[in-house]
């Protein structure tokens, strides 16, 4: 069975909007995994045509071609956006271990945020070490190679992750 296969029993898992007027939400899932990676990918390819109107969308081609030095035509810019807009990165904050219940917490950001002048998560960058743009999904797992599962990621969770965040060494 792949990774997509997987079937999950209800869960929690975290929405830090980048709006640090809206409050951080617990949603729940329960289903199979491809779809709940395809939710997430639908609300961050959202987000990303809210934040851009037309004059940025049409600044972001011109910049991507003149990046591209004529190497690519229009064809293929569209596609090149078109893909952007389709993906979404992974952070690993823990990695799941023996040490700690083969559990890791994974936060879910635009893998592009930066490109498309999506505005700066403070919260988010405070959890993940790093500059993320736009809003930012927390979920915990459990993987101990064999068996993969969605654990509650609750607010309680949040809290404590905000106050004292995981060390960015060797992510």
């Amino acid at each position: 069975m792949s990774l997509d296969d997987v079937e999950h029993p209800l869960f929690k898992y975290i929405l830090v909007p980048y709006d640090i007027n809206l409050p951080v939400q617990e949603l729940t899932f329960e289903g199979r995994e491809d779809n709940f990676r395809e939710q997430l990918k639908t609300h961050l390819n959202n987000e990303k045509i809210n934040c851009l109107n037309q004059q940025n969308f049409k600044d972001f081609k011109e910049q991507l071609k003149l990046k591209a030095e004529g190497k690519i035509d229009d064809d293929g810019l569209d596609k090149v956006v078109q893909g952007s807009s389709q993906n979404y990165q992974i952070i690993p904050l823990t990695l799941p271990s023996k040490a700690n219940g083969y559990e890791g917490i994974n936060a879910y950001i635009d893998s592009v945020g930066r490109i498309k002048d999506i505005p700066a998560n403070a919260r988010a960058s405070r959890i993940c070490s790093t500059d993320i743009r736009g809003d930012c999904f927390l979920s915990l797992v459990f993987d101990d190679e064999e068996i993969f599962r969605r654990k509650d990621f609750t607010l309680k969770d949040y809290e404590r992750l905000i106050k004292n965040p995981p060390d960015a060494t060797g992510r």
